[in-house]
């Protein structure tokens, strides 16, 4: 398994790329250990692309309702939640209000700290 995380295959671009793989493995115009190499370049590859090119920003304003961490993968429930997205012109747009919001979120992994990195285990 790559050390990229592998959320990132559920968007459409990697649902087209899984269709592709299958139809070429069935096909036998690949072997499924190809398949296997080129899905965990896409997780590399995907991650990068997000971690050094997308500048926007989405800020939520909320009660926490409920949160857990397991195996470094977050999730957080809010109530109410008010989200904001800043753009890379520092434009604000307000997105509406939600009721219920379920955020799924996972640790970068990257060479470099973040400014935004804390590190509690020091």
């Amino acid at each position: 398994m790559s050390n990229e995380y592998e959320v990132y295959r559920t968007i459409s671009l990697g649902t087209a790329l899984q269709e592709t793989l299958d139809e070429f493995v069935q096909s036998n115009q690949i072997k499924d250990k190809m398949a296997k190499r080129i899905f965990q370049q896409y997780d590399r590859s995907i991650s990068k692309v997000f971690q050094s090119q997308i500048k926007n920003k989405v800020h939520f304003k909320s009660k926490l309702d409920i949160y857990r961490n397991c195996d470094n993968v977050w999730t957080l429930l809010f109530n109410g939640i008010e989200i904001t997205f800043t753009d890379q012109q520092n434009q604000s747009i307000k997105l509406g209000q939600e009721n219920k919001v379920k955020i799924v979120a996972c640790e970068a992994k990257s060479d470099k700290k973040s400014k935004y990195n804390n590190n509690f285990d020091d």
